[in-house]
């Protein structure tokens, strides 16, 4: 029973999330303070998303960051941490970053 019910939410996530294109709730949430401005390669690395600030560049140069759903092609683009940001890092990791406070 517990292997048919983890293929069965396996199966969901990935309907949802690749047929369907839809960012899975399941996404792992990281909380920052509002206002702050970054370069997106040093919010993934600051982040704890990507080990170093090189790869990180790498990753956004090959075109596996999306931020709200649109790729972001410019590792020294400033990021703007207002309210909820949807990012997907590559196909698989997914995250949600929640701004508050100033």
């Amino acid at each position: 029973f517990h292997g048919e019910e983890e293929a069965k939410r396996a199966k969901d996530f990935f309907e949802r999330t690749f047929s369907k294109r839809e960012f899975p709730e399941e996404a792992t949430v990281i909380k920052v303070q509002a206002g702050l401005r970054k370069k997106a390669y040093e919010l993934l690395f600051e982040l704890g998303i990507e080990s170093s600030k090189n790869s990180a560049r790498r990753l956004i140069e090959g075109g596996g960051l999306r931020i709200n759903g649109r790729k972001v092609e410019d590792p020294n683009e400033e990021i703007v941490l207002q309210g909820e940001l949807k990012v997907q890092v590559g196909k698989k990791r997914f995250y949600r970053i929640l701004a508050s406070g100033s």
